[in-house]
């Protein structure tokens, strides 16, 4: 167990400290140019670190019962943002999606609240069941309505990858409290035509498959992103190329400092550096 939460500390603090550094490497030049502070992006993602980290140790202080006691009520609340969210001038609207709350200058996706709420409410109704839990009207029933509900909502925003996410997470953790499998592939199994309803109901769904499939159809348009994070990553070679070195962050890889960030890091620290980000992730998963 000492072990464990050594390479669990270890790994996290490698991961906190590569993240700084990229943010900061990938956003300097974009930041002075928008925000005349090349360190407006490494400010703000600090300012967020330092919250959860915060967060994180009054947690580690509260005893276990304590938090479950929330885990209802923070349900509901999260329920009322994904409501709250949908409607015009509560709900900022961004790339054809509700999705976006703001506050005092701030900004927060509900639908993110609501995977780390879920998991909390849900693995409280697993404790509250017990044995309960393998039985398919008082327990499966009621955790899986809890698991579609939610993510039914998300959907609403629309949000397809944070849907299939929460269901993943659900499923996870429906198995793992001992759900039989026949219980729950019956539902997953149902749930494939919905999915190839919904991204064929949604033309920017087919085209973004499409897209990850054969960006090259499109080069100059819905590839063009795709295309540029493949140059990062082949500029990178084994080494890199150096860090704050890269060129594709110059403004050819729209996004480099936030859902791209991995391309510049293979552009910069190269194959190896790639490789060792992916191995620290690999570790925090196989030692949680």
């Amino acid at each position: 167990m000492i072990k464990d939460s050594k390479m669990i500390l270890f790994s996290a603090s490698m991961l906190l400290m590569l993240g700084i550094v990229m943010i900061y490497s990938s956003s300097g030049i974009y930041a002075y140019g928008r925000y005349h502070d090349s360190l407006f992006f490494v400010k703000r993602h600090l300012f967020f670190l330092l919250s959860g980290l915060g967060v994180a140790v009054l947690l580690m202080s509260v005893k276990p019962g304590a938090i479950r006691e929330y885990a209802r009520p923070a349900m509901l609340a999260v329920i009322l943002l994904l409501v709250l969210v949908m409607v015009p001038g509560v709900g900022t609207m961004a790339g054809g999606a509700r999705r976006w709350i703001r506050l005092f200058g701030f900004g927060f996706q509900p639908s993110e609240v609501a995977k780390i709420v879920m998991v909390l409410y849900l693995s409280d109704l697993i404790a509250r069941k017990g044995n309960l839990i393998q039985d398919v009207y008082k327990g499966f029933i009621p955790s899986f309505f809890a698991v579609g509900f939610i993510g039914g909502l998300v959907l609403l925003e629309p949000d397809m990858g944070t849907f299939v996410a929460i269901l993943f997470i659900g499923t996870v953790m429906l198995f793992s409290a001992g759900i039989k499998v026949g219980h729950l592939l019956p539902i997953v199994l149902g749930m494939i035509p919905a999915l190839i309803w919904a991204v064929k109901s949604k033309p920017y769904r087919i085209s973004r498959i499409l897209t990850v499939v054969n960006p090259w159809k499109d080069a100059q348009g819905a590839g063009f992103q795709l295309i540029q994070s493949f140059i990062a990553l082949g500029s990178g070679g084994l080494l890199g190329v150096g860090l704050g070195e890269s060129k594709q962050k110059l403004f050819y890889l729209p996004e480099s400092h936030t859902d791209f960030i991995f391309s510049i890091i293979g552009e910069e620290l190269g194959f190896m550096g790639a490789a060792a980000t992916i191995f620290l992730f690999a570790v925090l998963v196989w030692y949680a």
